[in-house]
């Protein structure tokens, strides 16, 4: 699919403004810094409200959306679930905004040197093939080989204000998985690929961003280490550093952007 098809799409079968106006609450005509778009994480958790005031636009059953103002700048902030389908069906959706997207999750490190609390970016994100594959017996590596490399002048902006503020950012490959029960079934498969990390989401949203031929960034935070035997599902009192990057660093990177 390229944009002018996406456009079809929405000619066709949508009615746009009555979309973004009663789904999201928002408004096609308004300006923004740039779309911030986070399957679970609320903006309590990046933003301090200190800083910036949220203001809640529509809060439903699978979508959130929010107007994050302050510092002289004003954030679309999207939490819409979980899923490969939830980015591509709702971030498609969004093409008549000029402001740069960035996607914001956490991500596990399938590599020793990654560990909880790191800012990692990917240089490119590999999309696995569809889920029910996961469950399959045999593990198959070519389902895990189609790449969506991120954006090269954002990737470099990002790594310009991460040295700005003496960040270290990591950036590596990140493999987008359908499912974390899947994931753990086949752990020592993946782990032999030899990507970085792994999550569910970024290839579907460097996808989207070639679509709609707009720039933005994934930026993850490492929550787990596979190969030092945490994992996704830990209690977060035993995740302070992953808690720090999430709640104080994501901030001051993106209000950089």
């Amino acid at each position: 699919m390229d944009k002018e098809q996406l456009n079809e799409i929405i000619k066709k079968y949508y009615n746009y403004d009555d979309m973004l106006k009663y789904k999201y609450k928002i408004d096609k005509d308004k300006n923004y810094n740039a779309i911030i778009i986070a399957p679970t994480w609320r903006p309590e958790f990046v933003f301090d409200k200190k800083s910036f005031e949220t203001v809640e636009l529509k809060r439903g059953r699978g979508i959130e959306t929010y107007d994050i103002l302050g510092e002289n700048k004003a954030y679309l902030f999207m939490r819409i679930g979980k899923g490969v389908t939830s980015i591509y069906d709702n971030m498609l959706l969004l093409g008549n905004y000029e402001c740069p997207f960035i996607f914001i999750g956490s991500a596990g490190s399938l590599k020793q040197e990654i560990i909880p609390g790191d800012i990692l970016v990917p240089s490119i994100s590999i999309a696995s093939a569809e889920s029910s594959t996961l469950f399959d017996n045999r593990f198959n590596s070519d389902n895990y080989k189609n790449t969506f490399p991120s954006d090269e002048h954002m990737l470099k902006t990002v790594h310009e204000i991460c040295l700005s503020l003496g960040y270290d950012l990591k950036t590596g490959t990140v493999l987008s998985i359908n499912s974390i029960i899947g994931e753990y079934f086949h752990l020592d498969d993946i782990i032999r690929l030899g990507y970085d990390a792994i999550e569910q989401e970024t290839a579907a949203f460097n996808h989207c961003l070639q679509i709609l031929e707009k720039a933005g960034i994934p930026l993850l935070c490492i929550s787990d280490n596979s190969l030092q035997g945490s994992h996704y599902n830990e209690p977060f009192e035993n995740k302070e550093r992953y808690l720090e990057t999430r709640e104080k660093k994501l901030e001051k990177i993106i209000s950089r952007i």
